[in-house]
């Protein structure tokens, strides 16, 4: 997914939020099934719109560290995260933090971030390896 159909999800994401709560507040006697479901999906959107700032900063540190674009930076979390099954939310996470440790790297040394992004660069690598042997 690119990042413009990510800001249109998001957008579309708000727009079904806040119509559930106005379908919620205007119709009291919902059944208890088709509340309880849009109580599921309500808390699903509004996790997706939490963890919205989270990735893009993420991208902005890819587009930052290799000079690539928007896309290209998304694609990379999209990579990293489909090859250690891990959430792209928090691959964005680890990459936020890792920017924006505390810890004092030494004159000369490479940043936590480097070391971070270096990481999960061996991680897709070897996951790639994997997957092209033969069982």
């Amino acid at each position: 997914m690119l990042p413009s159909e990510l800001h249109r999800e998001n957008r579309a994401s708000a727009n079904r939020a806040y119509d559930i709560l106005v379908t919620v507040d205007g119709h009291r006697d919902l059944p208890p099934s088709e509340e309880a479901q849009l109580a599921a999906e309500l808390s699903e959107l509004r996790r997706r719109l939490q963890t919205q700032p989270v990735i893009e900063q993420s991208k902005g540190l890819l587009m930052g560290y290799y000079g690539i674009d928007a896309d290209t930076a998304f694609a990379l979390l999209k990579q990293w995260s489909q090859s250690s099954n891990t959430k792209l939310r928090d691959i964005s996470s680890i990459l936020v933090n890792a920017a924006t440790s505390q810890t004092a790297v030494p004159a000369g040394q490479n940043s936590i971030l480097h070391h971070t992004i270096q990481r999960l660069q061996r991680n897709c690598k070897s996951d790639r390896i994997s997957r092209s042997q033969p069982a």
